[in-house]
């Protein structure tokens, strides 16, 4: 299978399997504070929020070019984008997912 970061179906090696609410929490949390090192009220956890983002599948799922548009609540009238580094975690957690899945 060829790799294509825009191919959600070769995303996620568990794409069948249906997960409860608070797993696919636990999922996000380990994803975002323990592989991305990031602060449980980081900017990513804000925006991935913001944009309904609920899972590592959520991430795989969505089409990389709109990561260059997510933005995060800064308070109630206001959003920010996100930083460079930031989205750049979102691509390549995506992009390996998609590399591991398609080796095996």
């Amino acid at each position: 299978m060829a790799y294509s970061p825009h191919s959600p179906s070769t995303c996620h090696p568990l794409h069948n399997m249906v997960l409860s609410r608070a797993q696919r929490a636990d999922a996000m949390k380990y994803v975002l504070e323990t592989l991305f090192d990031q602060d449980p009220d980081s900017n990513l956890h804000k925006s991935l929020k913001h944009n309904g983002i609920l899972s590592p599948h959520d991430i795989c799922a969505e089409d990389e070019a709109q990561f260059d548009g997510y933005k995060y609540p800064i308070d109630a009238k206001k959003l920010d984008i996100l930083t460079r580094g930031e989205i750049g975690f979102l691509k390549t957690f995506k992009r390996f997912v998609v590399h591991k899945n398609a080796i095996g």
